[in-house]
């Protein structure tokens, strides 16, 4: 039977395929704007599925006791404790930051519309979020470079725990 921060791990991977799909398959045909935001929800859902995929890997180790059910206070704990622990790219962190932000904006937002090939996201103090193409590619191959570092750093474990 799978660890639950395998199966976090697999449904992490599942979403970037989903996206990936979306943004390499389906947005150069349909070429709608407003398609990006629904891909930068899957690249986020999946960047938060990895996280807690590793925050659960690391409870399981007993590394930490537990870990908080919010978004923001998991990317904290991770900041604090398991970047600087295996050395994991900064980027991550900015990533994970920004995608929270491009989603809080889409909650809040009070004006969103489409300009040429980007689509923009007004905050109620209309603070601008802006999402093209080139940008959501950026934050898909950040996402799977967090994947493959959560499942290298899995990998390694498991494979160190083998009798020899």
């Amino acid at each position: 039977m799978p660890q639950r921060y395998e199966e976090l791990l697999f449904a992490a991977r599942k979403e970037m395929s989903v996206a990936d799909h979306l943004l390499y398959v389906t947005y150069p045909v349909v070429k709608e704007s407003k398609f990006l935001l629904s891909i930068a929800s899957k690249i986020a859902t999946s960047a938060r599925l990895a996280l807690q995929a590793l925050l659960e890997y690391e409870k399981m180790n007993n590394s930490i006791m537990d870990y908080p059910q919010s978004f923001v206070s998991q990317m904290s704990l991770y900041k604090r404790v398991i970047e600087p622990k295996y050395r994991l790219d900064s980027t991550f962190h900015r990533l994970m930051q920004r995608l929270f932000e491009i989603y809080q904006s889409n909650k809040s937002s009070v004006v969103k519309f489409k300009r040429g090939d980007s689509y923009i996201l007004a905050s109620k103090d209309y603070t601008l979020s802006v999402l093209d193409y080139e940008t959501v590619k950026k934050y898909a191959n950040v996402t799977k470079k967090f994947i493959s570092s959560v499942d290298e750093i899995s990998k390694v474990a498991n494979v160190s725990d083998q009798p020899s």
